[in-house]
C-alpha cells in the first residue's frame, strides 16, 4: 500500500504544480478591469434574475431586459453567489478563477481510465499553457466555466458504469449548454457517441440503450426547462439571431485553422503561414492525409474504452469547430474567430493525439532513433513552445493590460457624470458603465463619425435626450484625438450639442431634444 502511495506522489505533485502555475498566472497577470461587453450582458442578466425573483434590489436605472444572445446559466451562477453575499462583479471572476484552477485536475481525472499518468500530466500541462487558456482565464467570462462543466460530463461518461454517474454526466452536459449555447456541439457529440456504441454493440443492446436514456434524461432535466424559458420569454426555442455575417465560409474556415495552429503550437507566425499560404495549406493537407492513412488500422489496436474515448474527443472537436465556422459565416459577431473559440476544443485534439500515440506505441520500435521517440519528442517540443509562450506572455498581457487600463480610464473620467444622468447614454465603452453603475448604455459603432452620428440621431430620434460619452482606446478613437480641437468643437456645437467634458481622458456631450 505504501509503495502505491509513493508511486502516486510525483504524479499528484505535478498536478498540484500545474494548479499553482495557473494561480500564479492569475495573480501576476491580473487585469485592473477584467470585463468585456459579454461580461456586461451576464451581469445584467444576474441583476434581472435577482430583481425578478424579489431577492435583490431593483437597480435605480431600471431592470435590464433579457438578452436572447446569452443563455442564463452563467448569470444564474453569478446570481446564486450574489445571494450568498458576494458582489456580482466579484462573483463572475470567482467562478472563472475556480474553473481555471479546476481544469488541470478535471483533465487528469477525466482521462484516468484511458491514458497513463504521464500522458495525463502532459495533457493538462499542454492545455493550461495554451494561448486560449492563458487569455480567457484572466477575464470575467463564461468560457472556462463551460469548459469545466464539459470536462466533468465527459469524464463521468468515460468512467461511469453506474447509472447515477451517467445521469450526473447528463446534468453537467445540460448545464454546459445552459452556460454557452455553443455546447450544443457537446450534446450532438454525445448523441453520435451513444448511437455508434449502440450500432457497434460495445455493450449488450439493452444496457447501451439504458445508458443513453439515463444520460439524456439528465440532459433533459436542464435543457427542457431552458428551451421552455426561451419560448416563453423570446417566442422561440432558439432565439439566437444576429445580423448577417460579412465574412465568408472559406475565410472563417482558414481563420479557424489559423487559431487552432496558434493554440496548439503557441507560435503565431507559424499559424499565419500554415493557414494563409499555399505551401502551408499543402503541408497540412499532406500531413492530415498521411496521418489518416497510417491510422486506418490503429483504432483496432486500442481497447474498447480507449476507442470510445477517442471517438467522443474527435466527434466533439469536429462538430464544435464546424458549428463555430458556420455560425460566424451566418451571423455578424462583431469579432473574427479567435482563440476564445478554440478553447473548448483544443483539449480534446490534444487528448485524441495522446490516445493515438498510446495505440501506436506497442507497434513502434523502442530503441535508437525510433518513431516512438520521435512522437514523444514532438510532444515535448509542443510543451516547450507552450512554456515559451507562457514565459513570454508579455505581448498579449500588455495588450490586455492596455485595454483594461483604457476601460479603467473611461470609468474614472465618466463615472461622476454618466452614472448620475437620466438621459439615454451612447458610448464607445458601453459595458464599462453597464457594469460599473448599471446605466443602460447603447454601443457606438466602429469608426463612427461624431457629426454624422449626431445629425442622424436628431433626424431619427428628435425628441429624446441623449448623453454621448466618448473615451480613448476603442472603436477607432485613439488617444491622439483627445481633447477635441476648438474647430471640431465649434462644428459639433453648431449641430446642437453642449459639451460637459472635453479633455485628454474623454469627451462627454449632451444632445437636447428638438422643440415639438
Amino acid at each position: 500500500m505504501s509503495n502505491g502511495r509513493f508511486s502516486a506522489l510525483p504524479y499528484w505533485a505535478c498536478v498540484i504544480g500545474l494548479v499553482v502555475l495557473v494561480e500564479c498566472h492569475l495573480v501576476v497577470r491580473a487585469l485592473p478591469f477584467p470585463y468585456t461587453p459579454d461580461s456586461a450582458s451576464y451581469l445584467d442578466d444576474a441583476v434581472r434574475i435577482l430583481a425578478d425573483s424579489g431577492l435583490g434590489e431593483p437597480p435605480s436605472h431600471g431592470v435590464p431586459a433579457p438578452n436572447p444572445l446569452f443563455p442564463p446559466g452563467f448569470a444564474l451562477s453569478i446570481a446564486a453567489l450574489g445571494l450568498l453575499g458576494f458582489d456580482l462583479h466579484l462573483a463572475a471572476m470567482l467562478i472563472g478563477t475556480a474553473s481555471a484552477l479546476a481544469v488541470p485536475v478535471l483533465l487528469v481525472m477525466a482521462f484516468r481510465r484511458v491514458l497513463d499518468p504521464t500522458a495525463r500530466v502532459v495533457l493538462a500541462a499542454a492545455v493550461v499553457t495554451t494561448p486560449s487558456f492563458l487569455t480567457q482565464s484572466l477575464l470575467g467570462l463564461s468560457d472556462l466555466f463551460a469548459l469545466a462543466l464539459g470536462l466533468g460530463s465527459i469524464g463521468l461518461v468515460f468512467q461511469g458504469q453506474r447509472y447515477s454517474s451517467l445521469a450526473l454526466a447528463g446534468v453537467l452536459a445540460g448545464c454546459a449548454y445552459a452556460v454557452r449555447n455553443a455546447h450544443a456541439a457537446l450534446l450532438l457529440a454525445f448523441l453520435g457517441y451513444f448511437a455508434i456504441a449502440l450500432y457497434r454493440n460495445c455493450e449488450p443492446r439493452r444496457t447501451e440503450c439504458l445508458r443513453a436514456l439515463v444520460f439524456f434524461a439528465g440532459v433533459g432535466a436542464i435543457v427542457l426547462p431552458l428551451l421552455m424559458r426561451n419560448l416563453a420569454t423570446f417566442g422561440a426555442i432558439n432565439p439566437y439571431v444576429m445580423g448577417p455575417s460579412t465574412i465568408d465560409v472559406i475565410t472563417n474556415a482558414r481563420t479557424m485553422l489559423q487559431e487552432y495552429v496558434f493554440d496548439l503550437s503557441g507560435v503565431r507566425p507559424l499559424a499565419i503561414y500554415l493557414a494563409w499560404s499555399v505551401p502551408g495549406l499543402a503541408f497540412l493537407a499532406i500531413l492530415a492525409g498521411t496521418l489518416g492513412w497510417r491510422c486506418r488500422g490503429l483504432l483496432m489496436r486500442l481497447d474498447a474504452r480507449s476507442q470510445r474515448a477517442l471517438l467522443l474527443c474527435v466527434l466533439y472537436a469536429t462538430i464544435g469547430s464546424a458549428m463555430v465556422v458556420v455560425a460566424r459565416s451566418r451571423f455578424e459577431w462583431g469579432e473574427p474567430i479567435n482563440v476564445r473559440h478554440t478553447l473548448q476544443y483544443s483539449p480534446f485534439w490534444f487528448a485524441a493525439g495522446l490516445l493515438l500515440l498510446r495505440g501506436c506505441a506497442p507497434l513502434l520500435p523502442s530503441g535508437g532513433f525510433s518513431a516512438r521517440r520521435m512522437a514523444w519528442g514532438l510532444t515535448l517540443v509542443v510543451l516547450a513552445l507552450h512554456l515559451v509562450y507562457l514565459v513570454n506572455f508579455d505581448g498579449p498581457a500588455r495588450f490586455n493590460a492596455l485595454r483594461a487600463a483604457a476601460a479603467n480610464t473611461a470609468w474614472e473620467a465618466g463615472q461622476a457624470i454618466v452614472c448620475n444622468t437620466r438621459r439615454k447614454v451612447i458610448s464607445n465603452w458601453p459595458h464599462v458603465f453597464r457594469i460599473g453603475c448599471g446605466v443602460p448604455t447603447a454601443p457606438l459603432g466602429e469608426g463612427a463619425r461624431l457629426q454624422e452620428m449626431i445629425v442622424s440621431m436628431q433626424r431619427e430620434r428628435p425628441h429624446e435626450e441623449w448623453m454621448i460619452a466618448i473615451f480613448p482606446g476603442r472603436t477607432g478613437f485613439g488617444p491622439e484625438g483627445f481633447p477635441l480641437p476648438a474647430s471640431q468643437r465649434e462644428l459639433l456645437e453648431r449641430t446642437g450639442v453642449a459639451f460637459v467634458l472635453n479633455e485628454s481622458r474623454g469627451v462627454i456631450m449632451l444632445l437636447d431634444p428638438r422643440p415639438r
